[in-house]
């Protein structure tokens, strides 16, 4: 069986479409556009699904449990500084469909485990030359495979689930687990923010889905990834190649231009906690701290900076490797939806570097100065505005 989890919509909300052998059974939404809306793990009891009468099928719950095993939390418990864990269960109208748990950062243990009536799945990732995805194993033997394109059409999330017809009942579970992954980045190709990837072992199986499907079935799944990442000449549109050509030296020039006009910002403006809040008090903003990490886990601090539109983050690191680190993973995320090539920009050096861009009416800029990061989304009409002030902290 071939489940297609196909994103149909990203902005007021993302939208999926769920098929199974190409006809559809299930939409889902989700209330947010970019994972980075995600304010807090109660935001995933949000989904919505719904079948073709736009009747509720499932409904997702998020608890805080002791442990993997989801043992709860005592009243002595809660005041203890310990790991703890998210239990995320997906309900049916025959009651719990199953559950899987993370970290409270919304990251997985070392091995991701999903439970349905006392049967348990664990996951491997891989990656190969054109997907990524993940192995799900009962025991030592596979039984399924959730399959993702490392480029989409329109930069619409699409997934494919394998499953065999006798694990059928894994599928509510599975669902809600690929579309958590997508919440978490996963669409984007970071795997890595998932679990780890396992040793190659006895576990592996490349061709899993041609021997449990059949000949027929793995050569229209490889099409269909084909379709999804076009190999296109850059010759193939001489307008375009001239941009490219142009762009590629561009950034040579504003370096140049940076570091002949004394311009550049230097360690000089890396700004304090304590002085990012200052200014940002002066400058009409309300403070407040930021929980939700889902990029920037690593910060020892982080403040929110908003004003009735505009929303500005801090976040200062140990090292300037970590806050070099939570940048590029941000960037990536950023470039999985990269606009055309004029409605983006970069600059790079050593302790200094930015990237920002403009899509479907939201400016977005992230800089790096040392061990701090500024980062920020508002609306396109605002920019100026967030640029203004982007420059008196000295971050641009």
């Amino acid at each position: 069986m071939l489940v297609t989890i196909q994103q149909k919509q990203s902005t007021k909300g993302r939208i999926f479409e769920i098929k199974k052998d190409e006809n559809a059974f299930l939409e889902v939404h989700t209330p947010w556009e970019n994972p980075i809306e995600i304010s807090q793990m109660e935001d995933l009891k949000k989904f919505l699904f719904l079948d073709k009468d736009k009747t509720s099928l499932f409904h997702t719950s998020c608890c805080l449990v002791l442990n993997e095993t989801g043992t709860p939390l005592s009243l002595e418990d809660i005041n203890k500084i310990s790991p703890r864990f998210y239990q995320l269960n997906i309900f049916g109208k025959k009651g719990c469909e199953g559950s899987f748990y993370v970290k409270q950062s919304g990251k997985f243990p070392k091995q991701v485990v999903l439970q349905r009536h006392n049967r348990n799945l664990s996951g491997k990732t891989f990656k190969h030359e054109q997907i990524q995805g993940i192995k799900f194993y009962e025991n030592e033997e596979q039984v399924g495979q959730l399959s993702r394109p490392l480029r989409c059409r329109h930069h619409l999330a699409r997934y494919y689930l394998h499953i065999e017809e006798k694990n059928e009942g894994f599928l509510p579970l599975l669902i809600f687990f690929t579309l958590y992954c997508d919440s978490q980045l996963f669409h984007k190709g970071h795997s890595t923010l998932l679990f780890p990837n396992q040793s190659e072992n006895s576990f592996e199986n490349k061709d899993w889905v041609q021997k449990t499907f059949g000949t027929e079935a793995a050569s229209l799944f490889r099409k269909e990834i084909d379709t999804q990442n076009p190999r296109r000449s850059v010759y193939e549109n001489r307008g375009k190649m001239v941009a490219v050509i142009l762009l590629s030296i561009l950034p040579f020039f504003v370096a140049l231009f940076i570091l002949v006009g004394g311009i550049i910002p230097n360690e000089a403006n890396i700004m304090k906690e304590e002085e990012f809040t200052k200014e940002m008090k002066e400058s009409g903003f309300s403070l407040k701290k930021n929980t939700n990490r889902i990029f920037f886990d690593q910060a020892m601090t982080a403040q929110v900076a908003k004003d009735p539109v505009n929303s500005i983050e801090f976040y200062t690191f140990e090292k300037s490797e970590e806050a070099n680190d939570s940048f590029l993973k941000t960037k990536e995320f950023l470039k999985g939806k990269e606009p055309d090539l004029f409605d983006r920009n970069g600059f790079s050096l050593k302790e200094y570097t930015f990237y920002s861009q403009r899509k479907d009416g939201t400016y977005t800029f992230i800089a790096r100065l040392g061990n701090t990061i500024l980062f920020c989304q508002t609306p396109e009409k605002q920019e100026k505005e967030v640029q203004n002030v982007i420059k008196k902290l000295g971050y641009l």
